[in-house]
C-alpha cells in the first residue's frame, strides 16, 4: 500500500514539473501585431493609389529600440518603403505587404518611398503582420508612375487642380502601363510664363532644388499643338526649373520662363523624373494637355 501511495506521489511530481516547465513557452509567445489601413484587408485598390500603413502592438512603438520594416511580395504590382510604409499603387493584380519588428532605431533618410533602405536584424518576440489587396485599373485621375514613384497635379500657374479638373487616360503595351495620358479641362494658362504644382510619393520630404534641376529637367518637355505637324517641341523647354517647393504640402512648383502665346500645349514629365533619388522615379512618361488663352 506504501508503494502506491509512493508512486502516486511520484506521478503526480512529475505531472507537476510537466506543467511548470510550459510556463515559460506560454509567457515567450509572440506579441501579435495589427496593421493599420485605410483600406480593408482583402479589399480592391486602385492604380495611381497612394497611402500609408501603420503598425500598432500593445506594447510596440517606433523607438530607439524596435522599428518596423515592410515589404512587397510584387513590386510589380505595388511598392512600399522599407522604412514608413508608403504605399504606391502601379499594376493589376494581387499584392501582399508584410511587417516585420526589426532591432534599433529606423535608419534615417530623406526620402518616403519606394526603397529597399538598409539592412536590419529581426527582433524576437513578435509576429510579422500582412495585409492583402487586388488592384484594378481607374479611369479616375489620381497618382502616376510605375517605377518606385509616382505624381500627383495640384495646380497651372497658381490655380488649384482637382481630380475633377482632370480627364485621366492610361497607355498600355499589351497588359503594361506604357505612360499616362491626362487633359486640363476647366483650367487654362494665361499667356506668359507658365508654371505647374505637383507633389510626388517618395523623395519630397526634404526636397533638394539642385538634384531636381539637375537630374530632372531636362527630361520634362513641353509641345505646343500645330494644325498641321501636330505636336511639336515647344523652344522654351530648356528654361524650365524648379522655383518653389512647399514643406507643408511638398507641392512643386516648376516654371517655363519663356512665354506661351495662346494655344494648346502639352507638357510631359518623362520617365526619369523624381524626387530626391534617381533609383526612385516614374517609370513612364505622364503627359497633361492644357490650354493657354489670351490675358484680359
Amino acid at each position: 500500500m506504501q508503494k502506491v501511495r509512493n508512486r502516486s506521489v511520484i506521478a503526480f511530481l512529475m505531472a507537476l514539473m510537466m506543467i511548470t516547465s510550459m510556463f515559460p513557452l506560454i509567457a515567450a509567445a509572440d506579441t501579435p501585431l495589427t496593421i493599420s489601413s485605410p483600406h480593408d484587408d482583402g479589399s480592391i485598390i486602385y492604380t495611381g493609389d497612394s497611402f500609408t500603413l501603420t503598425v500598432t502592438s500593445p506594447d510596440f512603438t517606433n523607438s530607439t529600440t524596435n522599428h518596423i520594416d515592410w515589404t512587397s511580395s510584387d513590386t510589380s504590382v505595388a511598392t512600399i518603403s522599407k522604412h514608413n510604409g508608403v504605399v504606391t499603387v502601379v499594376n493589376p493584380g494581387t499584392v501582399t505587404f508584410t511587417a516585420t519588428v526589426m532591432n534599433g532605431q529606423k535608419p534615417s533618410g530623406t526620402g518616403q518611398g519606394g526603397g529597399q533602405g538598409s539592412n536590419c536584424t529581426q527582433s524576437t518576440g513578435y509576429e510579422t503582420a500582412t495585409i492583402s489587396f487586388t488592384v484594378a485599373y481607374t479611369t479616375t485621375y489620381g497618382y502616376q508612375g510605375t517605377g518606385g514613384n509616382s505624381m500627383l497635379l495640384t495646380a497651372l500657374n497658381g490655380t488649384s487642380v482637382t481630380s475633377s479638373d482632370i480627364t485621366a487616360g492610361t497607355l498600355y503595351n499589351g497588359t503594361t502601363i506604357s505612360g499616362y495620358y491626362n487633359t486640363i479641362n476647366n483650367v487654362s494658362a494665361v499667356t506668359g510664363t507658365v508654371s505647374f504644382g505637383f507633389t510626388m510619393s517618395a523623395g519630397v520630404n526634404n526636397f533638394q532644388y539642385t538634384n531636381f534641376n539637375a537630374n530632372c529637367v531636362s527630361h520634362i518637355n513641353i509641345y505646343q499643338f500645330d494644325e498641321d505637324d501636330g505636336w511639336v517641341s515647344f523652344s522654351g523647354i530648356n528654361n524650365i526649373s524648379a522655383t518653389d517647393f512647399d514643406t507643408t504640402t511638398h507641392v512643386i512648383t516648376i516654371t517655363a520662363s519663356q512665354s506661351l502665346t495662346a494655344g494648346m500645349y502639352k507638357i510631359v514629365f518623362g520617365a526619369a523624373v523624381c524626387g530626391n533619388k534617381t533609383t526612385k522615379n516614374l517609370g513612364v512618361p505622364v503627359s497633361f494637355v492644357f490650354e493657354v488663352v489670351s490675358g484680359t
